[in-house]
Formats: C-alpha cells, structure tokens, sequence
C-alpha cells in the first residue's frame, strides 16, 4: 500500500505522544512519540498482540496513517492519529464507524476497526491493514473497462452504506446553502461566479420543496478515499454520523472525480469523465433507485462555486483548482437549466 503523500517529509512539527485517555481500548506506553520509524519506533499492544510501527505510509494536515507488524504472527495493522478534531467525541466517532464496519461485514468491502486509543485527546484508530491502491490513482492510469468498473465498485460501496438505515425523503435545504454561499461571496466584484449564483437562486425557489433520498453519509467522499484491493473495496476517513441529502455524497463524489482529471493532469480521464459519471450513477440508481438530476446538479454547482472562492490550497494548486472550478461552472449552469427545464418549470 503506497497511498498518495508517502513521499512527503514527515511530521516537521514537535511530536505528540500517545497515551491512553478514558476507557482505552488499545495499550500504548504513554512516553512513545509518533514519528518516522527511524527516528524513534514505537510499540503497542492489540488483544494480547505486540505490535511494532515499521513504516509512516500517509501525512496531510488531517491525519497520519502508520503501519504496524507484529513480529510473532506477521499481522499487520493500520494505525490512523486524526490531527484535525472536529466538534464531537473520539467515542462518538468511534462508535459511528464501529456501527458502518458492521455494515459492511457481510459484504467484506470496509476495513476493519479494531480499537481506539488517545493521542493527547486526539483519536488513534486500529484498522486492518490492506494492500491495494486509491481509486484516484487507478482512474488517472488506467482507461475503459477497468476505469468503469472501479467507479461501479464505488458506486456500489456508497449503495451499501446509504441502504444502512431507512430514513424518510425530506426537502433539500437549499435556502439555507445558497444563503452561506451569498454570505462568502459577500463584497466580492463582479465575476465567474455571478451566473451561477443567478442560475442557483432562480432554481432553489422550484427544487425546495421536492422531498429527495435522505441517508448515513460518508461525509467526504471522494476518488481519494476508496482503496481497491483486489475484489474489496474499502472507503476510508468515513465520518458516518451525518444523516443528510443523499445526493451530497453523490455529487462530491462526481465533482471530485472531474477535478482529479485537472489537479492530477490525466488525459485519459478528463476524456472519459463523462462516461464514468454515467457508469457510477447507473449502478448507484439500480441498486437505490433513481437520483433527482436537477438536484444532483444543483448541489455540484453549489460545491464547485464554494470551492472556487476557496483560498486556502497552496498558490499552484488553488490556481488549476479555481480554473478547473471556472471551467466546470459555465458547463454546469448549463445543465442545470436543461434539466429544470425538462422537468416542466424553466428557471
């Protein structure tokens, strides 16, 4: 497993320590610092198992992935230490993804938690470690066949988990997601973003009030947080706790996979990307049914306009970001206009 990042210097700032908080469910010496095996390997203990971190695989301001062997047996896990705290409980998280692996364990298609322990507050989960490669990678390298079959594998992982729980269709709250984004574009000058803003208010006044699929939503999920291994399909970072508009994870997911083709400069995809949308969709709907189209490209046009006024990439990147994001608009715009129209009510 070489997860894009690997590559990246690691930890250039002071070490956190591990060390139990309440109700620990792993055994680390409290005093082991998290950094490169070279610099100071550290141990922990699973179920009666000692294990030895040999490799940092994963760095981004979000999280660190490590993985860990255990001399005796030759079993390996993954150890995740999430930097980036959101506003609910390591256990709250924990029991989350612990509720979405049972899910899936009858399909075999989500990585496995084992524990979680504390990193000074900060959660550090156990996981079943995994050979294979990021959906993201294999999109940008590979064409035809085995490209659709990847976005179907994705699109079947995001039915399973949608269809975990039965929840009532509810109004989408478009109201209040166009009012945050006037809220951002707040006294900025006229620009790109003004037809889409215009294309988005007209809209949201028809689509408010239809009822869509409501579901558990992965929260971010994206070509770069699938793993395929072999026939397993893992989705990883799942925040499971959010139940929401379906087509959020939908439409995140279809954004994300036309931007790759841009930030990553993949000739192959970006003449593709059409037909993968349609091939990830076509799956989706056979097994949860139909997906609202006009609401679909709504809230893509609504993400790709929160994404352009974002600043806080680097300057390279948020550069083809925001031409890619211009680029991708005026397309949109378009689409959702047709769509609306062929719905009977022409914005």
């Amino acid at each position: 497993m070489s997860p894009p990042g690997a590559h990246l210097p690691l930890l250039p700032h002071a070490p956190h320590r591990l060390a139990p908080g309440p109700r620990p469910d792993i055994e680390i010496p409290p005093a082991r610092a998290i950094l490169p095996p070279h610099v100071a390997p550290f141990h922990f203990s699973l179920a009666g198992a000692d294990f030895a971190v040999d490799q940092v695989v994963y760095v981004s301001h979000q999280s660190i992935v490590c993985r860990a062997v255990s001399p005796a047996g030759g079993r390996r896990v993954a150890l995740k230490v999430v930097l980036d705290e959101r506003d609910f409980s390591a256990r709250e998280q924990f029991e989350a993804l612990r509720a979405v692996e049972s899910r899936f364990h009858a399909q075999a298609e989500y990585r496995a938690l084992h524990a979680l322990a504390y990193l000074e507050g900060r959660r550090a989960f156990v996981m079943e470690w995994l050979d294979g490669q990021p959906l993201s990678r294999l999109l940008c390298r590979c064409g035809g066949a085995a490209a659709a079959c990847a976005v179907r594998k994705a699109a079947r992982w995001l039915a399973i988990l949608h269809g975990s729980e039965d929840l009532p269709p509810r109004p989408m709250p478009l109201p209040e997601m166009l009012a945050d984004l006037d809220g951002i574009a707040a006294g900025r000058p006229p620009g790109p973003l003004d037809p889409a803003l215009d294309v988005l208010r007209r809209t949201a006044e028809i689509l408010a009030s239809v009822p869509v699929a409501s579901a558990v939503l992965h929260g971010d999920f994206k070509p770069e947080n699938l793993l395929l291994a072999g026939e397993v399909t893992i989705g990883m970072d799942s925040e499971a706790r959010f139940r929401a508009a379906a087509i959020g994870d939908l439409g995140y997911f279809l954004n994300g996979l036309r931007l790759l083709a841009y930030t990553h400069a993949a000739p192959l995809l970006m003449w593709r990307r059409g037909c993968l949308e349609r091939a990830f969709l076509a799956e989706y709907a056979a097994l949860r049914g139909a997906v609202p189209l006009p609401h679909l490209l709504w809230w893509r046009l609504h993400h790709l306009a929160r994404l352009w006024l974002a600043r806080r990439d680097g300057a390279a990147a948020n550069g083809v970001l925001r031409l890619a994001c211009r680029y991708e608009m005026r397309g949109m715009t378009r689409r959702l206009c047709r769509a609306v129209r062929a719905g009977g009510a022409a914005p």
